[in-house]
């Protein structure tokens, strides 16, 4: 009868306690995967980040001549002010994801690299 009157408690704990692991495990996973489409979303926001820079390096390419660093000579206002409204819609890129830094460094780095340029002109 002493044997009766513990089993219930342990097994009640038992199930409790594995409830508690199965939904722990299950958080655990989809908080994971989360963060794995933020991984994903970011990298795609720093490809289109890439893309941009590219064509305003473009754009600024072709503000000068084949002299080494002079610009072309029949060179307009209305161009330069292209090129700086682009760089200034760029310095100020929307970005906000929940990520770690060490998960994208390499990628962020060449960002920060090509946002050194504005600063050329």
């Amino acid at each position: 009868m002493h044997l009766k009157l513990l089993k219930k408690p342990i097994v009640t704990v038992a199930t409790i306690m594995i409830f508690v692991f199965v939904i722990s495990g299950g958080l655990f996973v989809y908080d994971h995967y989360n963060y794995k489409q933020n991984i994903v979303k970011a990298e795609d926001r720093l490809s289109d980040l890439h893309k941009e820079l590219t064509k305003i390096e473009d754009q600024a390419d072709l503000l000068n001549s084949d002299t080494p660093d002079f610009l072309k000579v029949d060179l307009t206002q209305k161009e330069i002010d292209e090129v700086n409204s682009s760089l200034n819609t760029f310095n100020t890129p929307k970005f906000d994801f929940d990520i770690k830094e060490n998960d994208l460094k390499n990628r962020i780095e060449k960002v920060n690299l090509y946002r050194g340029f504005s600063k050329v002109l």
